[in-house]
Formats: structure tokens, sequence, C-alpha cells
């Protein structure tokens, strides 16, 4: 199987964490298994298992990373892509349909989501 680890803003920090051992696992089991990121600062990357791809997109503004993105799931065409954060979430589900493939997407949040979303401006909100 061929899976994405979708995060935005790769960098040191427990979602990250949390992709890096779930990579390994994956590739113990065979399946080929790449991160993909607009923006990697991390020095978690040393410890990263081998075997696992990393691809920076580099892109800094949120539309250009959701047609970026779509772009990359057209021509790689993976099995599934893996998301955990709201944002990253938001642009994988954009990135999807606009690129029209059937990629199994897999999106969950680390937050609680009610009071992540209270503190947010409205028109985020409705998103």
């Amino acid at each position: 199987m061929k899976i994405i680890w979708f995060s935005p803003h790769f960098a040191d920090g427990g979602v990250e964490k949390t992709i890096l051992l779930a990579t390994q696992a994956f590739l113990n089991h065979g399946h080929q298994a790449t991160l993909v990121s607009f923006n990697i600062n991390s020095s978690m990357l040393n410890t990263a298992p081998a075997g696992l791809r990393i691809i920076d997109l580099k892109t800094s503004r949120s539309l250009f990373s959701v047609v970026k993105f779509a772009l990359y799931l057209r021509k790689e065409r993976p099995d599934a892509v893996i998301s955990a954060q709201a944002y990253a979430n938001i642009t994988a589900i954009a990135a999807r349909k606009l690129s029209r493939v059937k990629t199994r997407l897999l999106v969950s949040e680390r937050v609680a989501t009610k009071q992540a979303l209270e503190q947010e401006p409205r028109s985020k909100r409705i998103v």
C-alpha cells in the first residue's frame, strides 16, 4: 500500500512524533510511506525511519498549497492520505476533491474541537 502522511508545517511536536512512529510501523509491514509537507522545519527528521520518503512542496500560501498538493496527489495516486490537524485536514480534503483521485482519506483531530474553534474568528469557524 502507498500511504501519504500529510503535515502542512512539519515541526517538532507531538503530532509529528506520532507520524514518525506510525510510518515506522507501516514500513515494517511492507507499505510505502511518504511524508508530504509544505514547510519542514524539524530536527526530528534525524530520527525518521529508513525508507520514509520526505517531500517538501515548499509553499507558504494556503491557496497555492491546496493546488500543489492536488497536483501531487494526481501524479502519485496514493492508496491513502492520513492527516491529523485541523487545517491539515481541510487542506487534504480540498486537495483530494480538486485532484479527482479515488485516494482514501483519513482525517483526525487531536484537540477539543469546540474549545479550539471558540478562539477562532467566525470566518474560520465556518470552514
